[in-house]
């Protein structure tokens, strides 16, 4: 049986919140910023993809620990985006395994134009002070800042597909004991008995090769490939095998939207 924090990081590692009027509902393409925690598990790149799916956020970056953030897929330089969608799990005091303090420092420096929108998609940054501490930085001048306040999961509501999930926290699921089973599945492919291609890794070697030293092309590749083995190519007929993530989210029903702070709202709670 897997841990308390695996299971919540695959249950709801990651969300990328939408409500009321957003940035990416009136058209305007957004960026996803990831970090070296998508190598924990396939849910911050499943996340990515949703994204891309519904809010035509094509554009992918990557946060290293050290602050800097690279381009993965796109010529677009980052500060170029006004909407950043941050897919990374989290806690009230971490993103993506960085501290918030860290985190705001290091978002600036990356775009110093201030951003129309930013959805923290880590879990429970809602209930942390990463949101207000980045604001701060921008004086108090971005228009949206989003976090759930506990733990996030994108919620299918009886369907697989991804481009219709919602992101949503405090989420439960239907089918606990096949939920489980599919969670376990898709870890032991995903670190224990699954290769990544020809490499000889599994797939969070493969994926943590990739991150450190940082390398795009392969990260790139790697990004695609995690969507294309967990959902779509993924066995779905047969629970006891079945690796598909989107399993999951159509498991996942109900929920709470995503708290939002920011100019165009209330303050950022402290």
């Amino acid at each position: 049986m897997f841990s308390k924090k695996i299971r919540e990081g695959l249950i709801g590692g990651v969300a990328l919140a939408l409500a009321g009027v957003m940035a990416g509902e009136a058209g305007a393409a957004g960026a996803v910023l990831l970090t070296k925690e998508i190598c924990t598990n396939p849910a911050d790149i499943i996340v990515s993809h949703w994204a891309k799916l519904k809010h035509d956020a094509n554009d992918v970056y990557f946060m290293k620990a050290t602050g800097e953030v690279e381009n993965v897929n796109s010529d677009t330089v980052f500060d170029d985006l006004a909407t950043v969608y941050i897919s990374a799990h989290g806690s009230p005091e971490k993103v993506g395994g960085i501290t918030n303090a860290h985190f705001a420092t290091f978002f600036k420096a990356a775009h110093a134009s201030t951003p129309e929108t930013v959805f923290f998609s880590s879990c429970s940054t809602g209930a942390g002070n990463v949101r207000k501490l980045t604001n701060e930085k921008y004086g108090g001048a971005v228009g949206s800042l989003y976090g759930p306040l506990a733990s996030c999961a994108l919620v299918g509501d009886g369907s697989t597909d991804l481009a219709s999930a919602k992101n949503l926290y405090s989420v439960s699921h239907t089918d606990g004991e096949d939920f489980n089973t599919v969670v376990a599945n898709i870890m032991n492919v995903w670190s224990v008995d699954g290769a990544y291609k020809d490499t000889g890794n599994t797939w969070e070697a493969a994926c943590e090769s990739y991150v450190d030293p940082f390398d795009a092309d392969n990260l790139a590749e790697f990004h695609d490939a995690v969507y294309q083995e967990f959902m779509l190519d993924a066995q779905s007929d047969d629970i006891a095998r079945s690796h598909n993530y989107g399993l999951l989210i159509k498991w996942n029903n109900e929920g709470t939207e995503f708290d939002v702070c920011g100019a165009d709202h209330g303050a950022c709670p402290d």
